[in-house]
């Protein structure tokens, strides 16, 4: 199968209010957790197969939105119980 290789871009505002909020709350387990996270949405055409990720917008525009959850890494919650959400753009 093959499957489209994404660069994963985080905006400013995103590591300005959740990414350091994050960082402050799971220290260590968090590097983890953004390598894991920068991975999954390189291949995020692998985790529609999965129903991990759905489409917010119609899936043949031009840009993609959709969300998916992820789990920190070093927890016990699963991704779907940790209710932590992402919004992804996908160009």
């Amino acid at each position: 199968m093959s499957c489209t290789r994404y660069q994963v871009i985080f905006e400013f505002f995103t590591e300005r209010h959740f990414i350091r909020t994050f960082l402050k709350k799971y220290k260590g387990a968090w590097e983890l957790t953004l390598e894991a996270i920068i991975e999954e949405f390189g291949k995020i055409d692998i985790l529609f197969l999965k129903n991990i990720a759905e489409y917010i917008t119609d899936k043949r525009a031009s840009i993609i939105i959709c969300k998916t959850e992820f789990k920190i890494a070093s927890t016990q919650e699963s991704r779907h119980g940790s209710g932590n959400r992402c919004i992804v753009a996908i160009h």
